[in-house]
């Protein structure tokens, strides 16, 4: 019923639908009722920035690399001075990722760190992309960074927390966690 009524509202509802649709794929990793949330956010705001970004990672997650990236894209050519940059950048890295170019998640990786290196998504992502370029020196350290921030963090408690539910994406991304020294 709140997407019937979506259409209805005015644009600034479409953060209200886009932050609904980031409930709905990471806390309860429905990316069904996530994609519906971000498609009515886009129909009544099409240039709602956060509604490209989480769609982004909505994309990431289906192993859709290629839109993934576009979104992450699109989302950071609405908001270019955002005080909240480093989420952008990790979202694109996130992207960049899902879509095989480990250069361009390290690199917003970076950049995203640069902004707030207390950020543990950032730290897990470019933890994981290093790890997947063969550079695990670089890998071991973020993990070590990241676990200073949560200690208790596990690969467990990665697959139980990423919304991603293609098993082979999963299981490679906890892999690279693990050879980085996360442990089980």
């Amino acid at each position: 019923q709140f997407i019937a009524t979506a259409l209805d509202l005015d644009p600034s509802h479409s953060l209200s639908l886009a932050m609904d649709g980031l409930v709905a794929a990471y806390v309860q990793k429905d990316l069904s009722l996530a994609g519906q949330r971000y498609d009515a956010a886009l129909r009544v705001n099409p240039n709602e920035s956060l509604a490209w970004l989480f769609r982004s990672a909505w994309h990431a997650y289906r192993e859709e690399g290629e839109q993934a990236v576009e979104a992450a894209l699109k989302a950071q050519s609405l908001s270019p001075l955002d005080p909240m940059r480093y989420y952008y950048d990790n979202f694109t890295s996130t992207a960049l990722l899902s879509h095989g170019d480990l250069d361009g998640a390290i690199g917003y990786g970076r950049r995203s760190l640069r902004a707030n290196r207390m950020h543990g998504p950032a730290l897990r992502i470019l933890a994981i992309a290093h790890a997947l370029a063969g550079d695990m020196t670089e890998a071991r350290d973020l993990v070590q960074q990241m676990l200073s921030l949560e200690p208790s963090f596990t690969v467990s408690a990665f697959r139980q927390r990423y919304p991603g539910q293609r098993p082979e994406q999963v299981e490679r991304f906890a892999s690279a966690l693990r050879a980085a020294g996360l442990q089980d």
